[in-house]
């Protein structure tokens, strides 16, 4: 037990280096609370959690309820629940995921995607299906 303990703070230390970023926003920060394409026409996100500043991503869902760890699974822990949809803004590509939301990569931001790596990260990191 008492081996684990540095391994654990230093995977730990290593995780908030390499996601850092300030959880603090300025109302210019703000996304557009505009719908971004959705999956198909008859879904319509109720939810959403967004981390466009840093990781040029957003996460719309229909779940009516959603909490900080979901988000944090879907795009990072700075990605808080939100009532509304993902800005359609700088959108370069959408992904289904296999919990039935629909995570968008951004133009804009701390890591901006193209439609090809937008697509890449959809099949290869998140074994989403490309929208």
């Amino acid at each position: 037990m008492r081996a684990t303990l540095p391994v654990t703070l230093f995977v730990l230390a290593g995780f908030a280096l390499a996601c850092g970023g300030s959880s603090t926003s300025t109302p210019s920060d703000q996304p557009d609370i505009t719908p971004a394409p959705a999956a198909a026409s008859n879904w319509h996100p109720v939810k959403f959690c967004e981390d466009i500043t840093n990781l040029s991503q957003c996460y719309d869902t229909e779940k009516t309820e959603l909490s900080d760890d979901d988000c944090m699974m879907a795009v990072s822990y700075l990605a808080h629940p939100q009532d509304g949809a993902c800005p359609t803004e700088g959108v370069s590509g959408s992904c289904k995921l296999a919990d039935g939301g629909v995570l968008h990569y951004y133009s804009r931001g701390g890591e901006p995607y193209d439609k090809a790596k937008a697509k890449e990260w959809c099949k290869d990191v998140k074994e989403g299906t490309p929208l």
